[in-house]
């Protein structure tokens, strides 16, 4: 890893109407809209979208690396996020997103003691011996909200 600050540049540019075009160096441009919910056309990515996607990917790359940092095996890992996008008290914002995971490992077992950012790594059907089931978790998948 390189040290900090890291600086990530993105600029956007579009019309009165139509797709926006959102651009990084040394990326592809990414078209996006409203999402229908705002009236846009659907079929695009949205910002609404991208925020939830990069709650996943983030989930996915911090897994791998905590998980390499304690020399824990694993095949595949799916998460699936859902944003929940409230108005309250005349202001719009998320309010809540909650991650689902699930885990293929390379072999069965518990491995004791070893947690992901304070949470149990789902290795079985069953938590780890003293582990509390009762924050959110549930098993084998792992529910993650805040």
């Amino acid at each position: 890893m390189k040290p900090y600050p890291h600086t990530y540049a993105v600029s956007a540019d579009a019309s009165a109407t139509g797709k926006v075009s959102v651009a990084s160096p040394g990326l592809p441009v990414l078209e996006t809209a409203p999402p229908p919910e705002f009236d846009g056309p659907g079929g695009v990515w949205s910002p609404e979208t991208l925020l939830v996607a990069a709650i996943a990917n983030c989930f996915i790359l911090t897994f791998r690396g905590v998980s390499r940092a304690v020399h824990f095996d694993w095949v595949r890992l799916e998460a699936h996020v859902d944003g929940t996008l409230e108005r309250a008290s005349g202001v719009t914002q998320f309010v809540r997103y909650t991650t689902r995971a699930t885990t293929s490992v390379v072999r069965q077992g518990i491995i004791a003691g070893r947690h992901f950012g304070g949470l149990g790594c789902p290795e079985s059907s069953q938590p780890p011996p003293g582990r509390d089931t009762r924050a959110g978790h549930q098993w084998p998948n792992l529910d993650i909200n805040f």
